[in-house]
């Protein structure tokens, strides 16, 4: 299995910093690979939300995907953490072509600075675009699960005609 890595920005800020990790597997050799279980190991102070694919994913993390498939995380830190270089680490375990249960471990270096530091920070467009192609197929989806009810507003009818006593009593000025 080949496993291929992007990072959105080359680096990352060590505080209230966001990134988002691309990650594609692709078969190799004609292999038919399947059963895949993803682990993704955060370095400490770093956080990811849950894929944004919607692959399944459990309580403990573990991203389950049926084939080989692309995913993505977005990442980020809350606090202030130690700028330098860091590590995240993506185990994955898989079912090949024989049906022997396989691992492959893969270690993403990402470096996070300063914020004064990010004015040299590269942009990977095309992790960009899959990004918003994956928000742009998030925001249909949930158009897709509202129900539209139309309601009528209800009509209220006023009687402006003066009863005896008001004609009786009435001053008008």
């Amino acid at each position: 299995m080949n496993i291929e890595y992007r990072l959105a920005k080359s680096m990352m800020e060590n505080e209230e910093g966001l990134n988002h990790l691309w990650i594609r597997l692709a078969e190799g050799d004609q292999s038919e690979i399947t059963d895949i279980q993803i682990n993704v190991g955060m370095p400490e102070g770093i956080f990811r939300l849950p894929n944004l694919n919607h692959h399944k994913e459990d309580e403990a993390g573990t991203i389950v995907l049926a084939k080989t498939d692309d995913l993505m995380l977005e990442i980020y830190t809350t606090n202030q953490i130690a700028c330098g270089d860091h590590a995240i680490t993506v185990d994955i375990v898989f079912m090949d072509w024989q049906k022997h249960r396989c691992m492959q471990s893969v270690s993403i270096p990402i470096r996070v600075v300063l914020a004064d530091e990010m004015e040299t920070v590269e942009i990977d467009d095309e992790v960009v675009n899959r990004v918003t192609q994956l928000a742009i197929k998030q925001a249909s989806n949930e158009l897709d699960e509202f129900e539209v009810i139309g309601i009528r507003p209800k009509r209220l009818t006023l009687n402006n005609e003066y009863s005896f006593l008001e004609q009786k009593y009435r001053v008008d000025g």
